[in-house]
């Protein structure tokens, strides 16, 4: 239960499949992805990427895709020197 508490706090209320990936505030298809609570989370899609400097996406709002596909949000972490983030949160599109 409190895993669910968790990933709706960091923005994980994304639908699961078969329902579309499409953000409701904006109507814009998105990636989604699971996370291991079994949520989901709607991100900038990877096509085209967006790369952008780890440091200036706002703390709460970085993930991480770990190589089975699951997504990650790395809360207050910061990230090393040189870091480049490619999936943003859809809520910051």
């Amino acid at each position: 239960m409190q895993d669910r508490v968790q990933a709706r706090e960091e923005g994980a209320t994304a639908l699961a499949p078969p329902e579309a990936p499409v953000c409701p505030e904006y109507g814009l298809e998105a990636g989604r992805f699971p996370m291991l609570s079994q949520a989901w989370v709607l991100l900038e899609p990877l096509e085209p990427v967006h790369v952008v400097a780890a440091h200036l996406v706002p703390p709460r709002h970085r993930w991480v895709i770990n190589s089975d596909g699951f997504a990650w949000n790395l809360w207050m972490a910061e990230p090393l020197t040189g870091t480049v983030s490619a999936d943003i949160d859809e809520a910051d599109g």
